[in-house]
């Protein structure tokens, strides 16, 4: 990093908090711009580390549906969750692959982590690939995996991915 990259065109002129609840706080920070107006910037504090699995069997990936009420539709994602600051992300990882999916997996892979949202500097995604196959209930497993039975809004199914896709081949090779 070139030493004027790390320095901020931002000026911040002062900071109050404006709402908190068990997972985030808000704050409103009075700032000048790099344009040098000046401005407001709301900033969220995600009190949990963000942990995510890509199960991987063969060619499918395993996702969860559920309804998502901020987006006001139903969702397929990779099965996800918080992690609090006193647990270590592959331990929780493992719990969420198991509450969301049924499934265990025995070997495990680190793919990294990354910033969710550039506008909260707490909201990271700790990424996990288990590899390989997978144990669980029969009913839950495999091509006619079709329902969670930890969770009644939520259902993992396997997807098979195409050729390209970003998911499959960012995990199977």
């Amino acid at each position: 990093m070139r030493r004027d990259e790390a320095r901020s065109p931002w000026r911040t002129l002062g900071s109050r908090n404006v709402y908190e609840n068990p997972w985030i706080s808000v704050r409103e920070d009075s700032v000048i711009r790099p344009d040098g107006e000046s401005g407001i910037y709301g900033v969220v504090h995600y009190k949990n580390t963000a942990v995510g699995v890509l199960p991987v069997e063969e060619d499918h990936v395993y996702l969860v549906g559920q309804y998502r009420y901020p987006l006001g539709r139903y969702s397929w994602e990779i099965p996800e969750g918080g992690c609090p600051e006193a647990e270590e992300p592959l331990r929780a990882a493992k719990r969420e692959l198991r509450e969301e999916t049924g499934l265990e997996a025995r070997n495990w892979r680190m793919l990294g982590e990354a910033y969710l949202s550039t506008r909260s500097p707490t909201n990271t995604l700790c990424g996990s690939s288990p590899r390989g196959s997978y144990q669980g209930s029969s009913s839950r497993k495999g091509p006619r995996l079709s329902a969670c039975d930890a969770s009644p809004c939520a259902r993992p199914s396997p997807w098979r991915g195409t050729e390209g896709s970003p998911m499959l081949s960012a995990s199977s090779r």
